[in-house]
């Protein structure tokens, strides 16, 4: 048992230090931990990329996720942005996000995910996502850093039988690039 297709995203847009934008919760309360409007934006836009409404019968490489997973916040790593990353998609599709694994645990929750069947999408925080990659495909795959600016790109892992990792640009929002890194 395992997943025919995992997909992994960055957190949507966060407060920068000394920057304009703050992040704000859901209903709007200042708080550096959550995303910032434009974040909030991607969030809600991410729902149609991986949900659209209209099937074209040719299978891509995003699909509807089955499985969510998110970084659980805790006392080192309070940041709720991964799990509102994924909350607009989960009330969609009627799923859990599920936040069992926290910063620091990646290991773990490859493990974790290993045991699905479906299609899995991640969030998690950009610094970290080379490490889970490593984890799911035993040190196979090498993923490149994800830039600190870069926001609108989607990780895709498949195997059939060796893993292979593709990037698809998210395309979203005003301003995502094209490029892959």
């Amino acid at each position: 048992m395992a997943p025919h297709k995992i997909m992994i995203i960055r957190h949507a847009e966060r407060p920068v230090d000394g920057g304009k934008d703050q992040g704000v919760r859901l209903e709007g309360t200042p708080n550096e931990n959550f995303l910032t409007v434009r974040g909030w934006q991607r969030a809600g836009a991410l729902v149609r990329r991986f949900s659209p409404l209209v099937k074209s019968g040719v299978q891509g490489l995003i699909e509807p996720p089955t499985a969510l997973y998110a970084a659980h916040p805790d006392d080192k790593h309070r940041s709720h942005r991964t799990r509102s990353t994924l909350q607009p998609l989960a009330d969609l599709l009627g799923l859990t996000v599920n936040t069992d694994h926290g910063r620091g645990e990646e290991a773990e929750l490859a493990k974790a995910i290993m045991g699905q069947n479906g299609v899995v999408l991640i969030a998690w925080e950009h610094k970290a996502i080379h490490e889970i990659v490593t984890a799911l495909t035993q040190s196979q795959i090498n993923a490149p850093s994800w830039p600190d600016d870069r926001f609108d790109m989607i990780f895709v892992l498949t195997q059939d039988p060796a893993w292979r990792l593709s990037q698809e640009p998210q395309q979203v929002l005003a301003g995502d690039q094209a490029s892959i890194f």
